[in-house]
């Protein structure tokens, strides 16, 4: 019996490294890869602002989101057609404003949101984007 578990953990084991090796499937490669600038250190710089941080964060959760249709997240600038940059966070009387740069290739421009709460400013704002890049895939697709 003993020998069972033990191949039954072995099998599990590689089960798992196999499934954390697969490549992206081709759904994941069609959509246009988005990196969020804010988190991580700036050419070895470190973003002083803590608001800009959590939004920076709100934007990748949302970004990840499985139902994102023509964007997807990843970790490295470079393989980003698309980079997004807090630029301003701020509060108009009781509502909450998130602006958003976004850089492909040569061509930058901004995204604005208002709501309640930061979460939904970013959610709104990756709304935006995922529709905008859908919009422009042919140029986003040929700056890779």
């Amino acid at each position: 019996m003993n020998l069972w578990c033990n191949v039954g953990r072995r099998l599990c084991l590689a089960a798992l490294l196999l499934a954390l090796a697969t490549p992206l499937t081709a759904a994941d490669e069609s959509r246009i890869p988005v990196f969020v600038r804010g988190v991580a250190a700036t050419d070895g710089w470190t973003d002083p602002s803590a608001e800009r941080s959590d939004s920076a964060k709100d934007l990748i959760h949302h970004v990840q989101s499985s139902y994102r249709k023509h964007i997807r997240h990843t970790d490295a600038e470079r393989d980003g057609a698309i980079v997004i940059e807090v630029v301003e966070r701020h509060m108009e009387w009781r509502t909450m404003v998130l602006t958003v740069r976004v850089t492909a290739g040569e061509f930058q421009t901004e995204f604005t949101s208002r709501d309640m709460a930061w979460r939904e400013c970013a959610l709104k704002v990756v709304k935006k984007i995922d529709d905008w890049a859908q919009a422009n895939a042919h140029r986003l697709i040929a700056t890779r």
